[in-house]
């Protein structure tokens, strides 16, 4: 099973580095293009599960470029919510509300991930590799990341 580990305390962006790497998918966009793609597509798809599954949420941590060396990666503001995805809320409904959210996007949902420390989740990945990450762990979580250009990104 492969995931995008990306943006839960103390994980890396192996499977974007990866992907870039070994040379996958097109080039990436630049930092503000690709915000101004997934940051509406995070907002409809919390909007959907506030509505399908009553989750709400807040902004656990502000939406940031990161610099690996010559590599750089926009990640989304990550979304809380209370509720426990998989326990107080079916992942099914979950995952419902988040392929309702993403159709006609380009995303494809992964199957469910074991993750290291205890958490579930599951991804949502493009063609591009923007990766929407769900994870679950006594509370629940929404992000986005995607590679982009370093382009006026500070080393």
């Amino acid at each position: 099973m492969t995931s995008h580990w990306t943006q839960l305390p103390g994980w890396g962006l192996a499977s974007l580095g990866l992907m870039a790497a070994v040379g996958c998918g097109p080039a990436p966009m630049g930092a503000s293009e690709t915000k101004a793609r997934l940051d509406p597509l995070l907002t409809r798809v919390a909007s959907g599960l506030t509505t399908d599954v009553g989750a709400t949420f807040t902004v656990d941590s502000p939406s940031s470029i990161q610099r690996h060396g010559d590599r750089c990666t926009y990640q989304s503001d990550v979304l809380r919510t209370e509720k426990y995805f998989g326990v107080s809320v079916p992942w099914e409904a979950v995952r419902q509300s988040i392929a309702d959210g993403l159709r006609g996007e380009g995303f494809t949902l992964s199957s469910d991930l074991e993750i290291p420390g205890g958490w579930t989740g599951f991804d949502a990945v493009d063609e591009r590799g923007a990766a929407l990450e769900v994870r679950a762990k006594t509370w629940s979580t929404l992000s986005f990341t995607a590679e982009v250009s370093c382009d006026g990104v500070s080393p």
